[in-house]
């Protein structure tokens, strides 16, 4: 017998408009995209009450829910243009969500085999085509694994109930498609944000921006790309809750009538204004930060520019890394958590496999999905690689493997703090080199993309 989320999606598919898929047009060369179309859905993720929080304290720590401040989003755009070229982003309220647990669970590779599969009869969409980027907001479900029971992984029944959750957006997402434009902009947010212990003087301000808008000029999403943790609430917290992200959100739809979504930029070590606050007037502290976000984009709707490239791109690959010195090493060979596909070592260390690490193109913007916390070294470094006017770089986008920390600035830090913490909550020195090298490979450094598929 069908569950009802499977009759759901059964529905949703049946809604979604057929494609023409990408051709020739034969004497006269190859058709070269012209419009996008966009669908965007949203879903309530928020867990039971009793669900372990993430991005605080120890394995075994105990920290849950006891209710519910604002709703956790799964929300999810889908591009398409009109050579049936497509993009999925998915932006979920996640302290983080794994590529694999293992045996134990599915982790996002199956979610993005479960949209594939479910869009299939109307869509071509392959895995690469998708990223799957969590918040990292420090009130909501881990789906990391790190603050389980010792030995244990994130709740079989929660890693199921997200599967279906996200599967059912994306699809819903595909159902909505619509003609539309897409505007490209770029703005700073400063004061909100810095290096904890001034342990670098790099920090990346900037707020990436993407509006969607139909025909007539309403907007129907708007996506903001920033480099900072959504860790203004403390540690005491109890309550659900995707941080400042809730008050960009809040005042994004008051000012546009439309939703926006959020993506998590390299932040490893960047916190600033508010964060860790703890005083009776908390969450006025944690709107504050949403309301300067959405204030930044807001200012800059006026001058967005209008896509006038249309193609849509991607590259992707996995990698592998052995961890060094570092916590998740640790627990991987001593706790037997986070449940990972993992290789340990005669030494007793272990080695990382398959993490993905991707290159999108979406008109005239680029897209670098970083698997964890990169730090603001490398969105810098990643955005200097793009040629096109408009640049993106994600972190703790289809993976959340720690931190991952820039060599020199390491070797710069005089306050200890990346050597004491961000590589102990990695995989180490090596996290961010491994890192670096896939992506140079992926060859689309400097416009790479432009050379002719092989």
């Amino acid at each position: 017998m069908r569950t009802r989320t499977g009759r759901i999606l059964t529905t949703l598919i049946a809604m979604i408009p057929l494609l023409a898929p990408a051709c020739d047009d034969g004497a006269d060369g190859p058709r070269t995209a012209s419009r996008f179309r966009l669908g965007y859905a949203e879903t309530d993720i928020t867990p039971p009450v009793g669900t372990i929080l993430g991005g605080y304290g120890v394995p075994g720590q105990g920290r849950v829910t006891t209710g519910t401040h604002d709703p956790l989003m799964g929300q999810a755009a889908l591009f398409v243009n009109d050579l049936g070229e497509t993009f999925l982003i998915l932006s979920a309220d996640l302290a983080g969500y794994m590529w694999d647990f293992g045996d134990w669970g599915p982790g996002i590779k199956v979610l993005r085999e479960s949209i594939v599969a479910a869009l299939a009869p109307a869509l071509t969409l392959l895995p690469q085509n998708i990223v799957i980027a969590s918040s990292h907001s420090h009130g909501a479900t881990d789906l990391m694994g790190f603050s389980q029971e010792v030995g244990e992984g994130p709740n079989k029944d929660l890693l199921a109930a997200h599967i279906r959750m996200l599967t059912a957006v994306a699809v819903a997402a595909a159902a909505a498609l619509q003609d539309t434009q897409l505007f490209f902009g770029t703005t700073d947010l400063v004061g909100d944000s810095s290096r904890d212990k001034n342990c670098s003087p790099v920090l990346d301000t900037s707020v990436g921006i993407l509006q969607a808008r139909d025909p007539s000029g309403r907007v129907i999403v708007t996506i903001a790309n920033y480099a900072k943790h959504p860790t203004v609430a403390a540690e005491k917290n109890r309550l659900a809750s995707a941080d400042y992200i809730w008050g960009y959100r809040d005042e994004m739809k008051a000012a546009t009538g439309a939703p926006a979504m959020f993506l998590q930029g390299p932040e490893a070590a960047v916190h600033g204004k508010y964060s860790f606050y703890d005083a009776e007037d908390m969450w006025d502290k944690v709107r504050e930060i949403g309301h300067d976000l959405a204030q930044a984009v807001i200012a800059a709707q006026g001058s967005l520019a209008a896509a006038t490239e249309f193609d849509i791109r991607h590259r992707e690959t996995t990698y592998s890394c052995p961890g060094v010195d570092s916590f998740m090493v640790d627990a991987l060979t001593y706790l037997d958590m986070p449940k990972r596909n993992v290789t340990l070592t005669d030494d007793g260390g272990a080695v990382v496999n398959e993490i993905p690490i991707s290159w999108h193109k979406l008109g005239p913007a680029e897209f670098v999905v970083f698997p964890g916390e990169a730090s603001p070294e490398y969105g810098v470094m990643s955005k200097a690689k793009m040629v096109s006017p408009w640049k993106f770089a994600v972190a703790l986008g289809n993976d959340a493997i720690g931190y991952m920390v820039e060599p020199q600035s390491l070797a710069n830090d005089t306050t200890g703090q990346l050597a004491g913490y961000e590589l102990k909550m990695g995989l180490g020195t090596l996290a961010g080199p491994k890192a670096w090298d896939a992506l140079a490979d992926l060859g689309w450094f400097d416009g790479g993309w432009k050379a002719p598929l092989q």
